[in-house]
């Protein structure tokens, strides 16, 4: 069965679109279109094209009480995601798509039945669809490093066992680059992590219990304290080249000191959502 379901902006609500008492019928939020310029009759720029959106559900009820409840419930949710501006996300098998409802037809009237059909109109805030996929990379001991190597039951006078720290990899199958967040935990003195050889370092002091967030979406740095007050270190970061530039996708090596742990979040994008 297909996993079809909107949550709210502050991500306390879930109309779950395949379950009672809301049951999706069709929809055409899972096309997509580009649009394109021309220039002396040669295509020049290919994007996703910003366009409403529609599904149709029925909402259905045991009584009719319990009928009228989840036909309020289905538009206070929306509506709280317009008013406090902060939109909802649309999750179609894992892949989501923040958007806001902006409009809602009903028909099929069935009041004897306690159920009717409503198509709920979408507008896409960004019109690719989100998969995240995330890594953990742990602080690494000299110790640890060396379990990857050759162990005799005998001494030699020289070491066969791999010393490095601080280097993983990971695969990313996908097509293009990706938006990133990192997440870097203290404690640590100005922390450097490279991808591929292309560094990311911002120049901050990170106490135990402190992290601190690079999200390159939103271009922000921010290090969060152990009082859990936040501040800016925007101004810290490494300029050139940019801590910003989206994470290629295939095989990555990731290099950094192993003396503390951090995590990789990427945003990867796609025209239509995975099926």
């Amino acid at each position: 069965m297909l996993s079809i379901y909107y949550l709210s902006g502050d991500r306390s609500s879930k109309i779950d679109f395949t379950s009672w008492p809301y049951w999706m019928q069709t929809g055409d939020f899972a096309d997509y279109e580009k649009s394109y310029t021309e220039t002396q009759n040669r295509i020049m720029e290919i994007k996703n094209v910003l366009k409403e959106r529609y599904l149709t559900i029925s909402v259905c009820g045991s009584n009719e009480q319990e009928y009228y409840d989840n036909l309020n419930r289905l538009h206070d949710v929306f509506e709280k995601d317009i008013a406090s501006q902060i939109p909802g996300r649309l999750y179609f098998q894992g892949s989501y798509q923040t958007c806001y409802v902006i409009a809602s037809a009903k028909t099929e009237w069935e009041d004897t039945d306690c159920m009717l059909d409503n198509e709920i109109r979408i507008i896409p805030v960004n019109p690719c669809w989100i998969h995240e996929e995330s890594h953990q990379f742990f602080a690494q001991s000299s110790s640890s490093a060396t379990a990857g190597g050759l162990d005799f039951p005998f001494d030699f006078p020289f070491d066969f066992a791999e010393s490095k720290t601080g280097f993983e990899q990971w695969n990313i199958d996908h097509y293009a680059s990706s938006h990133f967040k990192m997440t870097i935990y203290g404690p640590c003195e100005n922390p450097r992590v490279l991808i591929n050889g292309y560094p990311r370092q911002v120049f901050t002091s990170l106490e135990a219990n402190e992290y601190l967030v690079i999200d390159s979406r939103d271009n922000t740095v921010i290090k969060h304290l152990a009082n859990g007050t936040t501040v800016s270190v925007y101004n810290s970061r490494q300029f050139q080249p940019s801590i910003f530039e989206k994470i290629p996708s295939g095989l990555l090596d990731i290099d950094w000191s192993g003396t503390f742990g951090f995590d990789i979040t990427l945003y990867i994008e796609r025209s239509e959502p995975k099926w």
